[in-house]
């Protein structure tokens, strides 16, 4: 009986590796990211609430409260759209390209990461407008 040729190599999909890295880091530094972000709220408050502070201090202090939302934002973003890509890749393939898991798991690592920071930003919001504090809403 001949032997099987052996199966052809299969390729490991980039994107789906890059998407999940991603994902991982926003899922690790979102909270930090949004830590230093309320920080930054409260700078704004104590830079703004003082007469004698220059307004560029203020304006230095909402550019990185927004690039802090941004980056925040940013990281799951780019896993998720890579995630997509990779998975549309994958199935495009027709078997020639592994790594479909890794794809959805990014999906849902970025889509938990995004959900949970766009809360966390109408947290700050409300913050922002007086009406909640790390001691609850009002």
């Amino acid at each position: 009986m001949p032997d099987a040729p052996p199966p052809a190599a299969q390729s490991h999909s980039t994107k789906a590796t890059i998407a999940l890295v991603l994902a991982i880091i926003s899922l690790l530094a979102g909270p930090v990211l949004f830590f230093a972000q309320y920080v930054a709220l409260i700078g704004i408050a104590t830079v703004s609430s003082e007469p004698s502070n220059p307004t560029s201090a203020t304006v230095a202090v909402i550019a990185v409260f927004t690039a802090l939302a941004v980056l925040a934002l940013a990281l799951p973003v780019v896993a998720l759209v890579l995630a997509s890509q990779a998975r549309r890749d994958i199935k495009a393939s027709a078997g020639s390209v592994s790594g479909a898991s890794m794809a959805v798991t990014s999906q849902v690592l970025a889509s938990v990461v995004i959900g949970a920071l766009l809360i966390g930003e109408v947290f700050i919001c409300l913050s922002a407008a007086g009406l909640c504090s790390l001691d609850g809403c009002s």
